[in-house]
Formats: C-alpha cells, structure tokens, sequence
C-alpha cells in the first residue's frame, strides 16, 4: 500500500533548506504551500484562490503582522485567517472547519524573530521572490521560462501534489 508521507515540522525545516539561491518557482510555491497549509491547516483548494493582494504586511505596536483575506469557496466573499502570537488558528469556512477554536474572522499571521519556520518571514521571502507578480500565489511557469509566475494561471492539484513528491524526494 501507498501511503501519504505525514508533514513534521522537521519536513518543514529540511523543505526551508531547499530554498537557496538557486531554488526555482516550482520549489518556492511547494515550500511556501507546504508550510501555509500546515501552520493554517488549511487544503489545497483554500490555498490556490490566494492572490498576491491578499496579503496585506501592517504593523502596530505588538511588531509586524500579515493581514491574510482567504476567499470562500461557496461565494465570492473574503474571510480572513489569522495565526495568532499563541499558534491559536482561527479560520471559518472550508473543510478544516472541525479545527475551529472560535468563531472569527479577524485573522493574522504574526512575525516571529526566534523562528526559523516563521511563516511571515517566508511568506514575506517568497513575495520578494515573485517580485512584481500579482496573480496567484500557486502561479504555473511561462512557457520556456521556469522562474516567470504566469499572470493568470494556477497549478491544478495533480501537479501541484506531483510537485510536492519531487520536493520530498530532493531532501
């Protein structure tokens, strides 16, 4: 029997060491997906309807934060999603609704200096990476060109899991 690899945090950690210098946008988008939905335990439908301007970096008193509109996959209206600074998920709607800790909508992800796996930071990482891109998060590749997000197409779920074995295979 095939059985499905549990993500760790240790999976995590060997993943972020793939993102150097030469890492391309198929690894950044697996890294950058794997850790988004395991730190918001989130599916991958939640995931490839985020676009670049959903993500909105403030900060207040309490240090730098994002912002995250994730949209609904019933209507086309925009609840928010937050990791709060006590890793407390609060999201409403989707499949991981069994999850909930408390009804909100008002949701962040808060920076963590003393975290190598602080999703802000490698959210903050991989926007820099995508540089002016403000389409998907989950971009394929132009044609010809594997670090050129396409402006207005997404990974479908089979590459985007086959993309996910090639990264678990490389570490």
């Amino acid at each position: 029997m095939n059985r499905a690899k549990l993500m760790t945090v240790e999976i995590l950690a060997k993943m972020r060491e793939l993102l150097g210098p030469d890492a391309n946008l198929v690894t950044w988008r697996t890294v950058w997906r794997a850790h988004f939905e395991f730190v918001l335990m989130l599916r991958y439908d939640d995931v490839k309807r985020l676009k670049r301007e959903n993500f909105i970096f403030e900060e207040d008193e309490t240090g730098p934060y994002i912002r995250v509109k994730l949209i609904g996959k019933e209507r086309n209206d925009i609840e928010n999603c937050l990791l709060d600074n006590s890793n407390t998920v609060f999201y409403l709607g989707g499949k991981t609704v069994m999850y909930q800790r408390k009804k909100s909508n008002e949701k962040l992800i808060t920076y963590n200096p003393e975290s190598d796996g602080c999703l802000y930071k490698l959210t903050q990482r991989y926007c820099d990476f995508l540089g002016a891109h403000s389409g998907s998060m989950q971009p394929t590749c132009r044609a010809g060109f594997p670090n050129r997000p396409h402006p207005d197409r997404v990974v479908g779920y089979d590459l985007a899991l086959s993309d996910l074995r090639e990264v678990y295979n490389s570490i």
